[in-house]
């Protein structure tokens, strides 16, 4: 099921006996079992009906020995396992010995809520547990957002919380925080703090609420370095320079890589593509689609091929292979240099 199929169903207390939520991303999973935790038990239920066990602390037989037990007064009893990747064979294992976890998967208790947090690893489809569980319970695979995508979540995602926010400001955000959807909805939560619903999110609310300067950050050295403005290129350079920590140079270096291709694809494939579908192919918003094509006029083909190939090279730099003793802050300098001789 989705992310967004599960809140669903919850919010309209639709339960089913187990949810087993895997993958990477952090924040779908966190986002399901608080709300399960929060809002499934009455408060006054919780002390007898509610279990939170971690997974470092206990076993697969004592979890199943938990779920079978039957709730006091009281419709249902929730049990939630946290870091249950630390749990021996609680991915379905690899012998007849986990049998009793496939039965129990297979005919689960339905006074019980078993919720399963199993961060950074997803299941096994091909084996009896996965099977099992797909019929009679909830497997949520949370996957981490492409960073194309990000600017789209963040905009419904405001959206949603009855906020606007600005294309270039939700670009910062994510050249700032990348895709770590936990930092980006702290940051914005902190930002709703302060502003009124209906406001649209700016570049000034960033730097003023979150700290994120809305002249010195990638996006604006990107776009810097893509219309040649040479003295805002040294100028950010500097600042990330002296800033080493807030701005890590394999960051920017990453960042830039992801520029100059979608430049090249500019250049090799897209020439002739309306805007619309021009956004699509490049997975950006089509406000920025102008932006690329103006940096697609001042940097050739060639040219392109070549700052490539150099962000190949510092990005090695940058961690010490072939030149360990440069200073981070001066490899950058060095390389915008190269990019916009």
């Amino acid at each position: 099921m989705s992310f967004n199929d599960i809140m669903k169903d919850l919010k309209n207390r639709k339960f089913y006996p187990v949810y087993f939520l895997m993958g990477e991303e952090d924040y779908f999973i966190d986002q399901v079992t608080d709300y399960i935790s929060k809002n499934v038990l009455k408060e006054e239920e919780r002390d007898f009906n509610q279990t939170v066990v971690y997974g470092s602390d206990t076993s697969l037989p004592q979890i199943i020995i938990e779920a079978r037990r039957f709730p006091m007064m009281a419709e249902r009893q929730v049990i939630i396992v946290r870091e249950g990747q630390n749990v021996k064979d609680i991915d379905g294992g690899s012998s007849e010995k986990d049998q009793s976890w496939v039965n129990y998967a297979s005919n689960p208790i339905t006074t019980t809520l078993l919720v399963v947090v199993y961060r950074g690893k997803t299941l096994d489809k091909r084996k009896k547990f996965y099977k099992s569980l797909e019929k009679t319970g909830v497997i949520l695979e949370s996957k981490a957002l492409y960073e194309s995508k990000m600017p789209e979540w963040i905009f419904s995602y405001v959206k949603e919380k009855g906020y606007d926010i600005q294309p270039a400001a939700a670009q910062v955000l994510v050249s700032h925080l990348g895709t770590n959807l936990t930092k980006i909805v702290n940051g914005l939560a902190k930002l709703m703090t302060f502003l009124p619903k209906g406001t649209t999110i700016n570049g000034q609310h960033i730097e003023d609420n979150i700290g994120i300067s809305k002249e010195y950050n990638v996006f604006e050295l990107n776009k810097a370095i893509g219309m040649r403005d040479t003295t805002k290129v040294y100028t950010i350079a500097a600042h990330f320079a002296k800033n080493q920590k807030d701005n890590p140079i394999q960051m920017v270096v990453s960042q830039l890589f992801t520029y100059f291709v979608k430049i090249l694809l500019v250049h090799t494939s897209y020439r002739t593509l309306d805007k619309n579908s021009l956004a699509s192919a490049l997975g950006v918003n089509p406000y920025f689609v102008g932006e690329y094509q103006d940096a697609s006029r001042n940097y050739s083909k060639i040219k392109v091929e070549k700052v490539i190939s150099y962000l190949r090279h510092y990005d090695a730099y940058s961690k010490g292979v072939n030149d360990a003793s440069t200073d981070k802050g001066e490899l950058l300098k060095e390389l915008v240099a190269l990019i916009l001789a």
